[in-house]
């Protein structure tokens, strides 16, 4: 899924998530949507990541533990913290794809 061409993976900041994929489990991302670009398009040049993107594009405030922020994510076994946190980021990610639109938000098949 990870690789895949087919399915578009959306998020906030995932340059730095090629590198390690590459790196620690031999993948590459496949085709992708930087959200943070597809914003700052919008007219916004600094750096955008979901919280100010949630703020920009929805005009909502996206609460994000600090705790949970910081706490160990390599655990082989999340909290269920970690896990609505991950859930939270995703479906913001997912919605402020959907209200940007497809012309800001091409995606990406270049893998580095």
């Amino acid at each position: 899924m990870i690789e895949s061409p087919e399915i578009v993976k959306i998020g906030f900041g995932l340059k730095p998530d090629r590198g390690p994929l590459r790196q620690k489990l031999g993948i590459r991302l496949g085709a992708s949507v930087d959200l943070a670009h597809a914003v700052r398009k919008l007219g916004y040049h600094q750096a955008v990541g979901v919280k100010s993107a949630v703020a920009i594009v929805l005009g909502r405030n996206l609460q994000k533990s600090k705790s949970t922020t910081t706490s160990n994510w390599a655990l082989p076994k999340l909290h269920p913290n970690q896990l609505l946190y991950a859930a939270n980021d995703a479906y913001a990610a997912l919605t402020v794809f959907h209200a940007i639109g497809r012309p800001y938000t091409q995606p990406s098949s270049r893998v580095t």
